[in-house]
């Protein structure tokens, strides 16, 4: 139930600069709304990053180029199916790109009226 203001809006004709995110993620964004948004990320060879969850947001992942993992709270890694993978919001998960190329992957994001993201940390032995 979107009206006319929360609609997306487009970001990019094809023609946008990208930006380097967390953890040295290029990202271009397509299209913008309030609380949504659709992007290309480019994961680069041999990425991991730490495991986290977002608060309020759902994300899902489609990879156009080769293959990401995702792990989960037990470091489990799974490969994102060919369709995509959804991410419900509160539930742990890393990506991961163990090849030696990069990794185009679409990205929609939707959350609700707050943003974050929170970093799981495990206790040192």
């Amino acid at each position: 139930n979107t009206t006319k203001n929360d609609a997306l809006k487009k970001v990019s004709s094809g023609t946008v600069e990208s930006t380097l995110e967390r953890n040295k993620i290029k990202t271009w964004p397509l299209w913008k709304g309030v609380s949504e948004h659709i992007s290309l990320e480019l994961y680069p060879p041999y990425y991991a990053e730490t495991l986290y969850y977002q608060k309020m947001a759902t994300q899902y992942f489609l990879p156009l180029n080769g293959t990401i993992y995702i792990s989960n709270e037990q470091k489990h890694s799974d490969a994102c199916p060919d369709l995509g993978r959804i991410i419900p919001n509160k539930i742990p998960r890393a990506i991961l790109n163990p090849s030696t190329e990069s990794i185009t992957v679409l990205s929609v994001t939707v959350q609700q009226h707050t943003k974050g993201r929170v970093l799981l940390l495990k206790k040192s032995k």
